[in-house]
């Protein structure tokens, strides 16, 4: 569920809660904004877990463009005859 859609249930279930009366509609009202606040706690977690994925998996793509680059060179280098030993 996109995460605008929990945010405009949270803040439909906290209006509803400041008008109600009953009292099994402000438990069924808990329970749900509740609910609602777990599934927005998981989204915040998941995209977490997804941005230190998304870092991890750059940080090795520059190390390996970075190994790539100067094997590059030096095999440039080799070609071209300019390589010291």
């Amino acid at each position: 569920m996109p995460d605008f859609i929990i945010e405009a249930n949270i803040a439909q279930f906290k209006e509803l809660l400041a008008r109600e009366t009953d009292t099994k509609k402000i438990a069924t009202l808990h329970r749900l904004l509740a609910e609602q606040k777990a599934k927005r706690a998981d989204l915040l977690c998941e995209g977490a877990e997804a941005r230190g994925r998304r870092a991890s998996i750059q940080n090795s793509l520059k190390l390996q463009q970075g190994r790539l680059g100067a094997a590059s060179a030096s095999l440039c280098h080799t070609r071209m005859g300019t390589q010291h030993h």
